[in-house]
């Protein structure tokens, strides 16, 4: 009984099972022309298997080119009420969990995603965006009592409104 239940946990968290060869999910956090923010469940689009440098095996790989502006290790312990991010950024869980919401209005749309080690985050609701007069924002926070260690990965991003693509990464690479 107990390892139906260790089981039954441990998928419920996406932990029990592998990922797919030539798939990088990631959830995208964005804005919409309303000034609303939003949630995306998407993938890595146009991902090459190849050989890279001293390896035995091909990898699937998607080069974004130089698209880093910054790299921030943090720690994130309790509420982050309403904000912007400082700029467009991925952020990755390392350890812990945490969560967060939008402001999205649209029935039947998820404004609430949970994220624990190994998830990856992309949003683009940063700092001195207003749109119609709305500053898009989202509120997170550490999930239980114990803190969560991220990495951040600040981009040089130009903003896109109402881009569900899932392909935002051309961006970076035109």
């Amino acid at each position: 009984m107990f390892a139906l239940l260790l089981t039954l946990l441990l998928v419920s968290q996406g932990l029990a099972s592998d990922p797919d060869a030539g798939v990088v999910r990631f959830t995208r956090l964005y804005s919409s022309s309303d000034g609303e923010t939003h949630l995306q469940d998407c993938t890595i689009q146009d991902m090459e298997k190849k050989m890279l440098p001293g390896g035995k095996f091909p990898q699937f790989v998607r080069d974004l080119g130089d698209l880093s502006s910054g790299l921030v290790f943090t720690q994130m312990m309790g509420e982050n009420p309403w904000h912007q991010c400082p700029t467009s950024q991925f952020v990755v869980v390392l350890e812990g969990s945490w969560s967060v919401n939008v402001t999205s209005s649209v029935e039947g749309e998820s404004k609430y995603v949970e994220m624990g080690p190994g998830h990856v985050l992309y949003q683009d609701d940063y700092k001195g965006v207003t749109i119609n007069g709305v500053e898009p924002v989202h509120y997170s926070q550490s999930v239980g009592e114990a803190p969560c260690n991220q990495i951040i990965i600040s981009t040089a991003r130009e903003y896109v409104l109402d881009d569900l693509s899932c392909d935002w990464v051309d961006a970076f690479t035109n």
